[in-house]
């Protein structure tokens, strides 16, 4: 069995490229590779947080990992409302189904933290979705380092392309799995 630390990946820099390349190359990774610790934590995690939630971690000797599912995989259904609440003091939430999504990917710790390999995890697909989809579930870590005016103008676009991703998960449902759609089945 070959040892995941002999397993040669490229060792990319990811500086030259603008926000949105980096972001569409951590949303859908094709082939494995590696960059520094330091870029991934500053400068491309913040820009993809808000894609991947945290699904399983391991220490082995190889290095530690974590693997990330996408959002949108979301592991089980939301709960129903209570009833005799009154609306005033209900939360403001949205339903939305759960297993839109399979994409996972695994982050590898190396050489003692210095350096981290990105990989799909098990062969997982391809996003289901856009990256602007999962921007309207939640903004990205990188929009909390930016000042107020930033900020309002980033939510004044988020709320023009709709109300957190329930347009993509009612027209995804209705084409592709109508039976594990809850209420946005056709």
């Amino acid at each position: 069995m070959t040892d995941i630390t002999d397993i040669v990946t490229p060792l990319v820099t990811l500086t030259a490229l603008t926000v949105d390349e980096k972001r569409a190359w951590i949303f859908n990774v094709g082939v494995p590779f590696e960059i520094s610790a330091e870029e991934f934590d500053d400068e491309v995690w913040p820009l993809v947080s808000n894609i991947w939630a945290k699904h399983n971690s391991r220490s082995p000797n190889a290095g530690p990992w974590i693997s990330y599912l996408c959002r949108f995989a979301k592991r089980s259904p939301s709960s129903s409302r209570k009833e005799g609440v009154p609306s005033e003091k209900r939360r403001k939430t949205s339903v939305r189904p759960a297993g839109l999504c399979s994409a996972k990917i695994r982050v590898r710790r190396l050489d003692a933290g210095k350096r981290v390999r990105i990989e799909r995890y098990n062969g997982s697909p391809d996003h289901e979705h856009s990256i602007e989809d999962s921007d309207k579930l939640k903004f990205p870590d990188a929009i909390k380092n930016l000042g107020p005016q930033a900020i309002q103008t980033a939510r004044h676009r988020q709320h023009r392309r709709g109300a957190r991703g329930e347009e993509w998960a009612r027209r995804h449902c209705s084409e592709s799995a109508p039976d594990r759609c809850g209420q946005y089945s056709a």
